[in-house]
């Protein structure tokens, strides 16, 4: 009796020990596959990829494969195809690139129902925020195109192809005023894209002459020594002068403190500019230990 179940005992470790062999050469095996289709997809030759599909049906990687052969072929994808992908693999950490090209797709085709059934802002892509954008202005969504072209608009980036088209549209439709531009040149300045300041203030009109001191001032902060050449004391020339100020605190904190105690009455700057200013005279000055740092910044900003 005790013969036979010490036989029986052997009998199911041996076939636990065979199974779990099996099981390890099937995940063998399977990366094998995987590794065959991986290669062959990146040359273009989605074959092993379908030979192996039945076979990589449960191996935790394959959704990677099925998203290089998609994004492959995206441009002849049915919609149907990528939905399927979205609704199984959505969670891939690459789903939202191939999204980006799908909803691009669909835009430049004209497909505007799923277009707008899977755009989200979320997704974070400027291009797509465009392209929706144009799509609302041409639907007879005005209030909502407008707001989203002046949110998009105020940057100072340079911003997709997409993104032009849409403002076309927006400027044709009167809502691209001179001040919006400025405004947007004025960050492009604040943030060294002088290429794109340059692009902004050349299509304006009468900001022009203040736009390409602002871009010079922006480059040569020591420009505002010259307090002659900055009038009409208007809101424009106090941005620019704000901005040569802020720019000279970082070189000589001692003269833009001069300046700005100057500037001030004539140019009346507003209480956040001349904060941003006393603020890059005082941390340039604290980071030489000069003791009149909390001084200048508490001139300016009292709380």
């Amino acid at each position: 009796m005790r013969s036979r179940f010490f036989s029986l005992l052997s009998c199911l470790l041996l076939s636990a020990t065979a199974a779990q062999s099996v099981q390890a050469v099937d995940l063998t095996t399977q990366r094998q596959y995987y590794d065959e289709a991986k290669r062959a997809l990146a040359k273009g030759d989605s074959g092993p990829y379908r030979t192996y599909a039945a076979a990589l049906a449960d191996y935790p990687l394959e959704p990677y494969l099925a998203y290089d052969e998609l994004t492959a072929r995206l441009n002849s994808a049915s919609d149907e195809e990528v939905e399927k992908f979205f609704a199984e693999h959505g969670d891939l950490p690459q789903a939202n690139y191939m999204k980006l090209r799908w909803l691009r797709l669909l835009a430049s085709r004209g497909d505007w129902q799923p277009f707008v059934k899977y755009y989200d802002p979320k997704l974070n892509f400027v291009e797509l925020d465009c392209l929706y954008g144009s799509y609302q202005l041409s639907h007879n969504q005005r209030s909502e195109g407008y707001a989203n072209a002046e949110k998009t608009w105020m940057t100072g980036k340079t911003l997709p192809a997409a993104c032009d088209t849409f403002f076309t549209q927006w400027a044709v439709e009167g809502q691209l005023t001179e001040q919006k531009r400025w405004q947007r040149a004025k960050l492009a300045a604040q943030g060294r894209n002088y290429a794109l300041a340059n692009q902004l203030v050349n299509s304006m009109t009468t900001l022009a002459p203040q736009g390409r001191l602002l871009i010079a001032v922006a480059q040569k902060p020591e420009m505002v020594n010259n307090q002659g050449q900055f009038m009409p004391a208007d809101e424009a020339m106090s941005d620019v002068v704000g901005l040569g100020l802020r720019r000279l605190a970082k070189q000589d904190p001692q003269r833009a403190m001069e300046l700005l105690d100057s500037y001030a009455p004539v140019l009346h700057f507003s209480h956040e500019e001349q904060v941003q200013i006393a603020k890059e005279i005082g941390l340039t000055l604290a980071r030489s230990y000069d003791g009149r740092a909390l001084e200048v910044m508490t001139q300016y900003d009292p709380d």
